[in-house]
């Protein structure tokens, strides 16, 4: 009886870092001793959204992974962008690593339709294929089936790979965070085993940063549509499984892996926001987030000490008066003052006409100027509500997708649980500093008209803000004037 062991490495590709996501291969591939095979998430060498510039590196990338594999350890399945020689349109490739060359590579043949990703509008679809063949030791070779990212989502691939010979289906993913999005995933895959009578194993990343987050929860399922394993959410995990070819040349899982419950609602959109914060804050190397605490609301001054503790947030205010929830956070305060600045710009701008300068905007500016001075990232407490009402946000605003319902209802969540990994306080000292009334200052409603709110009359003025031209990117990564 034939053993593959079968290792998923669940871990955060970054975009465009090739070096760093070959070195995270490494180190997952090297955790694995003993496996068969190391499967990796969705275009795990360049990450995504892919980085035109990566290309060539990956390129450089993949070479250097096969020799690793010469040295009798797992094979590695890893995806990434690849250039045809003939000048046309590049395809995206998952290729088999092991014993120092490479087994085999599947061209993909569906995008699929998530513009965050934009891969239909930069790659080529490539050509149906059969299986892939894995040796084995003490048999004939495995024979994988590659469906990647959203190929899972519909059953053309899956059903040539099993008509032409696969023996079970393996899918690096990745696949963003989306509220439902983890049981929509599941939905998928148990079609896929049910027309195809095959095992599957799916491999997501976990991480991102900004409003690109991927929810990890890795999967396995066997021919019967039963979940023999599960990663965890949101974070790195390397899981084994171990499947047995029968007589019949079908494989079995032998055991269990990981299973750990996947979050409920809200759960899950709390810490796809910590995963976007604190991914985004490393991605740009800075070691500091800055919140305006006066209009910042509740959440975001605890989403930030959650995801970077309570060192890593500076806020500042206009008044005088303690905040209790900075205080119970731990938030340093500076106190800078806004009417000063509001004033000094009046006075420079009075040979252009008599009047207030707003104070909004004078806010805006201290805020992005004193984070360019701190090297911080710049955090708005903007939601949904105040984006519709024309509200544009300075700085990164994780909360702009959410309405005002949703965001209480993350507030009450936390104020009775601490998710794994927050580093803030504990829900009872949270929810006593949020009962004082001080706390609640902040809460504003967003105004009926931002622009008018903001000191301006009538309907807000339209900005366009076009590009130079100059780059070399694509027009996908940077729209030029012409494209505004």
């Amino acid at each position: 009886m034939s053993e593959l062991i079968l290792a998923i490495a669940q871990f955060d590709p970054v975009p465009g870092d090739v070096a760093a996501n070959l070195q995270a291969i490494r180190r997952l591939r090297d955790a694995a001793e003993g496996a068969h095979l190391l499967l990796c998430p969705d275009l795990a060498l360049t990450g995504l959204p892919v980085v035109a510039g990566s290309w060539d590196s990956a390129a450089d990338a993949l070479l250097e992974l096969q020799a690793d594999t010469a040295d009798g350890g797992p094979a590695v399945l890893v995806g990434l962008p690849w250039r045809p020689e003939d000048g046309g349109r590049p395809r995206l490739a998952s290729v088999l690593l092991g014993q120092g060359r490479e087994l085999g590579r599947r061209w993909r043949v569906q995008m699929g339709s998530d513009p965050r990703l934009a891969l239909g509008m930069r790659f080529a679809p490539g050509e149906l294929a059969g299986p892939l063949a894995l040796p084995c030791p003490d048999g004939p070779p495995w024979r994988l089936g590659v469906l990647a990212g959203a190929e899972i989502d519909h059953p053309e691939v899956a059903e040539a790979l099993a008509e032409s010979g696969a023996e079970i289906l393996l899918v690096p993913a990745a696949l963003p965070f989306a509220p439902g999005a983890f049981e929509r995933r599941q939905q998928h895959a148990v079609r896929r085993v049910t027309e195809t009578g095959l095992p599957l194993v799916l491999a997501n990343a976990a991480g991102g940063g900004g409003e690109l987050v991927f929810d990890g929860l890795s999967l396995a399922l066997d021919g019967d549509r039963r979940l023999v394993a599960l990663a965890p959410a949101f974070r790195e995990s390397l899981l084994v499984t171990r499947w047995a070819r029968d007589d019949d040349g079908s494989l079995a899982p032998v055991g269990t892996g990981l299973r750990v419950p996947p979050p409920d609602e809200p759960a899950d959109l709390y810490l796809a926001l910590l995963a976007g914060l604190r991914g985004l804050t490393g991605r740009l190397g800075l070691g500091l987030a800055l919140l305006d605490l006066d209009s910042a609301g509740r959440l975001l001054p605890v989403l930030a000490v959650d995801a970077l503790g309570p060192g890593r947030v500076r806020g500042w205010t206009d008044g005088s008066g303690r905040n209790p929830l900075a205080d119970a956070l731990g938030i340093r305060t500076e106190r800078i003052d806004a009417g000063l600045v509001q004033a000094t710009l009046g006075r420079m701008l009075e040979p252009y006409g008599a009047g207030l300068v707003p104070v909004a905007p004078v806010r805006d500016l201290i805020g992005t100027a004193l984070a360019a001075r701190l090297g911080a990232l710049l955090l708005s407490g903007v939601d949904r509500a105040a984006v519709a009402a024309g509200a544009a946000a300075s700085g990164y605003a994780p909360l702009g997708e959410l309405a005002e319902p949703v965001v209480q209802a993350l507030l009450r969540w936390r104020a009775t649980q601490r998710p794994d990994g927050a580093l803030g306080p504990e829900p009872a000292a949270l929810a006593a500093a949020l009962a004082e009334p001080g706390a609640a200052a902040a809460e504003q409603a967003a105004p009926p008209s931002w622009w008018q709110a903001r000191g301006g009359a009538g309907p807000a003025p339209l900005v366009l803000r076009a590009a130079d031209g100059s780059g070399t990117a694509d027009a996908a990564d940077h729209p030029t004037s012409a494209g505004t």
